[in-house]
Formats: C-alpha cells, sequence, structure tokens
C-alpha cells in the first residue's frame, strides 16, 4: 500500500484536500486519519508520512496521537477511521489476490510448456521404440528361418 493511494482514498471519502493548508477541524481531522492509516499499512517514517503534505515528524506524531484521543470520545470519528481502514484492508487483500492469481498464471505457463516437452520426449522415444521392436521382431524372424533359435 502506497502514502499517495491512502491520500487519495482520505481525500474522497472526505471529499476535500488533505494537502490544504487550513486548521479547520475537518480538514485536521482527514490529515491525522490520513496519518494513523499511512503509519497501519505502511513502513514508512514519520517524516515521509507528513512530507507530501509539507508537514513534519512531530506534527505527524501529534495528529497520531489526537486522532487516538478523538476516537476514544467520538464515534464519529472512530467509524470514519473503521470505514477508510476496512477499505485499504480489502484494497490490500484484492492486491494480494491478483499476485497470486498472477504467480499461478505463470506456474501454469510453465507446467503447460514442461508437460509439451514431456510430450514431445514421451513421443520420440515411442518411436524409438517401435524402431527398436521392428528390428528385434526381424532378427527373431532371420534366427527362426536359419535354424538359430527353436
Amino acid at each position: 500500500m502506497t502514502k499517495e493511494l491512502i491520500n487519495e482514498i482520505v481525500n474522497q471519502y472526505f471529499d476535500l484536500n488533505i494537502n490544504t493548508s487550513t486548521r479547520k477541524r475537518h480538514y485536521v481531522e482527514a490529515r491525522a486519519t490520513y496519518y494513523k492509516l499511512c503509519r497501519d499499512f505502511t513502513n514508512l517514517s514519520l517524516e515521509t508520512i507528513g512530507s507530501d503534505l509539507n508537514k513534519n515528524h512531530a506534527t505527524v506524531l501529534h495528529g497520531i496521537k489526537q486522532l487516538d484521543n478523538w476516537m476514544k470520545q467520538d464515534s464519529r470519528i472512530k467509524n470514519n477511521y473503521k470505514l477508510l481502514k476496512n477499505k485499504i484492508f480489502n484494497i490490500e487483500q484484492e492486491e494480494e489476490v491478483i499476485e497470486i492469481n498472477e504467480g499461478l498464471v505463470l506456474r501454469y505457463a510453465t507446467l503447460k510448456e514442461q508437460v509439451k516437452n514431456l510430450q514431445e520426449a514421451n513421443e520420440e522415444l515411442s518411436k524409438q521404440l517401435n524402431e527398436i521392436t521392428e528390428k528385434h521382431n526381424r532378427r527373431e524372424k532371420f534366427y527362426q528361418k536359419y535354424g538359430f533359435i527353436g
């Protein structure tokens, strides 16, 4: 999961641009939600999380702590966070399924190629067996004809 995708999801959900430099409450809540989601779904540092929004690591940390406190007291904020968290989790799961499916497709193609090669090798070996069997039968007839075997 990338912070850009999280940013887009948060912007769409709250119907605003969290990059806007304002202290209005709904922007602050949306930015704090973004910080916490980035912290939960990426391995990025606080500095990196805040860099796109021109915020420093202390602002990001403060926003995460504020959101945690707000969620304890305001069910609306908590529900918003949970909805976005579930949405991102589901997107991650879909990405993993796609990766697994791509892996299966590659594995299938490899196995299909191996089957083709084995079938060709089997046909060649069958052809050689038939040639050897024919030679053996001709020799048997020859030996029987001239009395070498009974």
